[in-house]
């Protein structure tokens, strides 16, 4: 399974992070670069996409990229687009590009110049029989890959920020790999004041 999101993006979407599904810890990650390759369009850089049956490793090292005709012809399922200062055709020329592709969810996150661009500042579209229609609701829950998504505020120190988020399917969010960790360094601490240090092999 390939998870790719561009450096540009990582910093709006810090929180999406597939190793926070349980079980699914050696399956997802999030990489740097995207260049999705296909025929029609020799190079198609989205800042993220999410593909189903496609190793994340080949020749033992992390993929930055595929091309779909070496890969059975796997589209992404999932492609996220992120609207910069200058436009790139994020509701127009890509929606058709990924609804042509067959692209089944088509995210579009626009934090900053929704009102600009007279749109929703979190857009999902479905691929329904050949276009995309926009969804409802948010989290929004996307039955084909088994995962909601979202915006919520992540806090680091004085800095609060909205990014995006996995939930599950009652619409609980998903802990952070940090969240988990502190978590358990919080357990840990309770276990040490109750019991004493962890004996020692």
């Amino acid at each position: 399974m390939v998870c790719i999101v561009s450096s540009l993006a990582e910093d709006l979407i810090l929180k999406l992070d597939f190793s926070c599904r349980p079980g699914d810890i050696d399956k997802f990650n999030i990489l740097c670069i995207s260049d999705l390759c296909n025929q029609i369009n020799p190079s198609l850089v989205a800042d993220g996409f999410l593909s189903l049956g496609v190793e994340r490793r080949k020749a033992g090292k992390y993929r930055k990229s595929y091309v779909v005709w070496e890969e059975n012809n796997i589209v992404p399922i999932l492609a996220l687009e992120i609207v910069s200062l200058t436009p790139g055709g994020e509701y127009d020329k890509k929606l058709d590009t990924y609804a042509n592709l067959g692209v089944l969810y088509y995210i579009i996150y626009n934090p900053e110049y929704w009102q600009r661009d007279r749109h929703q500042p979190f857009e999902v579209y479905r691929l329904v029989d050949g276009s995309y229609q926009l969804q409802i609701g948010e989290p929004f829950w996307m039955p084909a890959i088994g995962l909601g998504i979202g915006r919520g505020q992540y806090v680091s120190g004085n800095i609060q920020r909205q990014v995006l988020y996995w939930y599950d399917p009652q619409g609980n969010r998903y802990q952070t790999p940090e969240e988990q960790l502190e978590l358990a360094q919080k357990k840990l601490e309770r276990y040490r004041q109750q019991f004493g240090d962890l004996p020692e092999d």
